[in-house]
């Protein structure tokens, strides 16, 4: 009796992996023949010209291929209000069918959290594909300041260029100045990364915050000639060959103060993340998130970030979600000391 029902349970378990996979094989058909012939939109939520739209183009041109149906991932450069143009375009127009990507800034959390004006999405609500890579960001300034370290920068003014109130180029030197006393004068309304170099070289303005890895990549000779001088990098954990330059975090004088700029700081680790609009099928960012793991791991792929110096220190979308997650939660208080500390109601 006993070898009886074992074996009708083994005959059931049989049964049931077979329709599990039955479906499972549905699905991946259903998908192939969504994607098939169809383009994909990648939305890259910054001007063509910077390292923002390098990573999205780089992603795009090898993700199509691990997509089922194989795709062609096509581009389109939204800038405006620092980002906030396109992340609100993503969460409420784009189409919610997972034929369109977007790839946004980092500060996404954070303008929410700290700046809600202009913000129409939720941060927590997008799906998240993936991260292209973590990004630490920096205070630079061009080779004419005569500042050597940061707090230099409290005894000269220096005009600082910067997109929005929702980006990196604005946060950073509106803490630091609010916090530190440094005298960085905040110039907004250029449209990209590339625009924030040109008035560098041009010195209408001579200095900016962004990414450490901007440089690297776009204006490596601007680091070997000296150019430009990375004063600080802002981050969780100091960047591999750049351990020289201290981190914001090593600024703190005390615990609120370090709380306040690992809050600032945690973007780094949200890095560039890829996203769909919310109400996509589960089945297809299921599809998607799997196709991003393999364009990661594709050769051809990495060779292409070898080859443009770029990082490769990528993480899962469910990864990204959970940091989002966390960014999010902040409580409160640390919420209001923060915008305190910045100077906004």
């Amino acid at each position: 009796m006993a070898k009886h029902i074992s074996t009708g349970r083994l005959a059931a378990a049989l049964c049931c992996a077979f329709m599990a996979f039955v479906q499972t094989q549905a699905s991946a058909d259903e998908i192939a023949d969504f994607y098939k012939g169809k383009q994909i939109m990648l939305i890259v939520n910054s001007g063509s010209g910077g390292l923002n739209a390098l990573y999205g183009r780089t992603l795009g041109d090898r993700m199509g291929k691990h997509v089922p149906g194989q795709p062609k991932v096509i581009y389109q450069f939204m800038t405006g209000s620092g980002g906030l143009k396109g992340l609100n375009y993503c969460y409420n127009v784009a189409p919610k069918d997972g034929a369109t990507l977007c790839q946004l800034l980092n500060s996404l959390g954070l303008a929410q959290l700290l700046r809600p004006k202009g913000v129409k999405y939720d941060a927590g609500k997008f799906n998240y594909i993936g991260n292209t890579g973590d990004q630490n960001g920096s205070i630079a300034v061009w080779h004419t300041v005569p500042a050597k370290t940061l707090m230099d920068l409290r005894n000269i003014e220096v005009p600082f260029a910067a997109t929005g109130r929702g980006s990196e180029s604005f946060y950073d030197p509106t803490l630091l100045n609010a916090m530190f006393g440094t005298k960085m004068k905040v110039v907004m309304g250029y449209k990209g990364g590339g625009d924030l170099d040109l008035t560098m070289e041009r010195e209408e303005t001579t200095g900016r915050a962004g990414p450490v890895i901007s440089y690297l990549v776009r204006k490596p000779h601007w680091i070997t000639e000296g150019k430009v001088r990375i004063l600080l990098q802002v981050g969780l954990k100091k960047m591999p060959g750049y351990e020289h330059i201290p981190l914001m975090l090593d600024l703190a004088r005390n615990e609120e103060e370090r709380q306040i700029i690992q809050l600032m700081s945690s973007r780094s680790a949200i890095g560039r993340p890829v996203v769909t609009p919310p109400g996509v099928p589960a089945d297809r960012v299921a599809a998607l998130r799997k196709a991003f793991v393999a364009t990661m791991n594709d050769p051809a792929f990495k060779e292409d970030m070898k080859k443009r110096k770029m990082l490769n220190d990528w993480r899962t979308g469910e990864d990204v979600a959970k940091i989002m997650a966390t960014t999010l939660a902040t409580p409160k208080l640390l919420l209001q000391k923060t915008r305190k500390t910045l100077g906004w109601n």
